[in-house]
């Protein structure tokens, strides 16, 4: 039997993790993740429904995605870029 977390559970943690980072740190902050918690960050950041958690699709290994954050909200800069590795 699976007792795993849950996309909704997932996607509350990563909500709450990033709401701390806006909350504590400013200026420039990397986060680094495996591909299922970078599309719950994706999922929180876009709030996205649970049903659209893989809207977006999972990309390679070793990609880069950047948010802009200003005032309450964020802004896609990159998303999914490998340009680095191909």
């Amino acid at each position: 039997e699976y007792n795993g977390e849950t996309y909704k559970e997932l996607i509350g943690r990563t909500s709450e993790f990033l709401d701390e980072i806006v909350s504590r740190e400013s200026g420039k902050i990397l986060v680094v993740a495996h591909g299922m918690s970078l599309m719950a960050i994706i999922s929180a950041i876009n709030n996205l429904e649970i049903k659209n958690f893989w809207s977006r699709g999972l990309k390679p290994n070793v990609s880069l995605t950047m948010y802009n954050y200003n005032n309450g909200s964020f802004g896609e800069k990159l998303f999914y870029d490998t340009s680095h590795y191909e």
